[in-house]
């Protein structure tokens, strides 16, 4: 494989890079598999394309990344999703996406995460948003989580609730604080809480205020409390 040229790689029948071993594609340059075409991609599969290198990955272009089908991309291990870079990650499809199972979801970090699309992130159920990490949760921007379905923010746990920063949560939309339910308001931290302004605060549903934590109520200033009161 070492002496064949991109020209000649790319020329390759399909049924003959079906046949290249897990040894070989890694041993391959990271020119010599961007060289390949999204048809030679396309018959892969999961355990030929987990051998590659994270520099392989990401001498993919956009077309190459898009020719890989969902049900091989559902079996890829997390590590593989992990070392996609950001233009790998924002040149797969909704389609895409919505095949990934929420343990390779926690794979993204803050970057790749912010490089999802609108129509990528609606294709994410509740269930798959709550496999997204701490790290994963910090990147979402506040048009990605202003766009967020009610059905989607329910998935999110507590604790993924508690890793937005303060910047993240003080650009909500107040209907989106309204979306928590009382256990993802349990999650809110005194920092989270304090840095929200009173139309946020007033959108908070009445079990979410009785949920949160006392520390976070004993923090909170005297004009912050009119606005609990309304939402009660």
């Amino acid at each position: 494989m070492a002496a064949l040229t991109s020209r000649q790689l790319q020329v390759l029948p399909a049924d003959v890079v079906a046949a290249l071993s897990t040894a070989m594609l890694p041993a391959l340059t990271d020119a010599e598999v961007g060289a390949f075409s999204a048809s030679q991609l396309a018959v892969l599969s999961s355990a030929q394309l987990a051998s590659l290198r994270a520099a392989q990955w990401q001498a993919l272009g956009s077309a190459d990344i898009g020719a890989i089908s969902t049900k091989v991309l559902a079996a890829l291990p997390s590590a593989t999703l992990a070392s996609l870079g950001t233009a790998q990650v924002a040149a797969l499809s909704s389609a895409q996406f919505a095949a990934f199972t929420p343990g390779q979801l926690a794979a993204l970090g803050s970057a790749q995460v912010r490089t999802l699309s609108a129509d990528a992130l609606a294709a994410l159920s509740g269930t798959a948003l709550a496999g997204l990490s701490a790290a994963g949760m910090r990147g979402l921007g506040s048009a990605q989580l202003n766009a967020l379905s009610s059905a989607q923010w329910s998935g999110f746990s507590a604790a993924q609730v508690g890793a937005f920063s303060t910047t993240q949560l003080t650009a909500l939309a107040p209907d989106s604080l309204g979306a928590l339910s009382a256990t993802q308001a349990a999650g809110l931290t005194v920092n989270q809480v304090r840095a929200l302004s009173s139309a946020q605060l007033a959108a908070l549903a009445t079990d979410s205020i009785t949920a949160l934590g006392t520390d976070v109520v004993a923090a909170l200033s005297t004009a912050m409390l009119p606005a609990l009161t309304d939402a009660e």
